[in-house]
């Protein structure tokens, strides 16, 4: 088991969407794409998946606010 599944199982298990980092604006879901830096960095926080319109700068945000609706 590495690290990567470590992290992936406690955010499941803890009803997490992914991980964000404010300072770098920086966000990953879990799923194939999970950690595409292949390091955990100190800054990442567990937070939830809200999807942003078309047209918008990025696909999806992580926030730590689990009823947001919107991608900031």
């Amino acid at each position: 088991m590495d690290l990567k599944h470590i992290v992936a199982t406690w955010l499941k298990e803890n009803e997490y969407d992914g991980l964000y980092s404010s300072d770098d604006n920086c966000a990953c879901c879990i799923g194939d794409d999970f950690m595409p830096c292949d390091e955990p960095h100190i800054d990442c926080s567990p937070g939830y998946r809200v999807d942003c319109p078309a047209g918008h700068e990025f696909h999806f945000m992580i926030t730590d606010d689990k009823g947001s609706e919107e991608c900031e």
